[in-house]
């Protein structure tokens, strides 16, 4: 049982990074509560929800290129697709899909230079989003905390009091050499103030997506608890722990066939019977 165990955990984990055989990059920095350096602006925890919102509500995915297009070569420069946003502490995170195009662009195998660089040196490249601003937001922002006619953020990072970035269109989630919103690189881990208001803010906000994310998790895997009970722990999301339940299936499928003498259709049958007996008891 501990050794099943620890292979759960193991293959949890191995879900974020760089995923070469599926040419994806899992759990990547979008961009990291804090200054954008070189813009003037400051990136706090409404904008960081915004973007997050934003991506999601694409349904392909967002696209990304292979550093930020121009209007005569973006079309060569493009990557895959940004899905998955989740808002991660004080960065937001998601997966990146490179396409299979991406491996035969006009500048050569843009897919397989980007995983390459990704896992041998995460800190010398990152993610760069393109936006429109939501310029009346962000000035409606700066009248609320404006006396006196001086605007003071209420951000106490915020010591030069940076306008406040807020999102009307998400465009592009590119990767380029010195991103302005995430100095940490593709796996930035970002900072906060401990004691500061948005630290509060996401000490409450993290409560409240782990009490979400353990109830999806008990109620998909409501006839396998335990493992659900691994995979909160482990710090999965059900997708995450679907991957890695199916796999188990999968080799549970092939030892019961093996077993029984019998197909594999048969065996997932009786494995499904299984599950089903023990969800009518957790549901009662």
């Amino acid at each position: 049982m501990e050794r099943k165990l620890a292979a759960l955990r193991l293959n949890l984990k191995n879900a974020l990074g760089v995923d070469k055989p599926a040419r994806i990059i899992r759990g990547f920095a979008v961009i990291t509560y804090g200054e954008a350096l070189g813009h003037e602006m400051w990136i706090d925890a409404a904008m960081l929800r915004q973007v997050a919102a934003a991506g999601n509500a694409t349904p392909d995915g967002v696209k990304s290129h292979f550093t930020h297009p121009t209007e005569t070569d973006g079309l060569g420069n493009y990557l895959g697709r940004v899905r998955n946003f989740r808002v991660d502490g004080s960065v937001v995170r998601a997966d990146l899909y490179l396409a299979a195009a991406a491996s035969h662009s006009p500048k050569g195998d843009l897919a397989g230079y980007v995983l390459r660089l990704a896992e041998e040196d995460p800190a010398a490249l990152g993610a760069s989003i393109r936006f429109a601003r939501d310029l009346d937001a962000e000035g409606a922002f700066r009248d609320q905390h404006t006396k006196l006619g001086r605007f003071t953020s209420p951000d106490a990072g915020n010591v030069a009091n940076y306008t406040h970035a807020r999102l009307a269109e998400l465009k592009n989630v590119d990767l380029v050499d010195e991103p302005a919103a995430n100095a940490g690189g593709l796996f930035s881990a970002g900072k906060l103030v401990p004691g500061s208001p948005e630290y509060q803010q996401y000490v409450a906000a993290g409560a409240a997506q782990a009490r979400e994310r353990f109830e999806a998790l008990t109620t998909v895997f409501a006839h396998d608890l335990p493992f659900a009970f691994e995979a909160f722990k482990a710090g999965a999301g059900v997708e995450q722990a679907q991957r890695v339940w199916q796999a188990r299936r999968q080799q549970a499928a092939h030892a019961y066939a093996s077993a029984h003498n019998c197909s594999l259709t048969a065996a997932y049958s009786a494995l499904s019977a299984q599950d089903r007996a023990k969800e009518k008891p957790a549901r009662k």
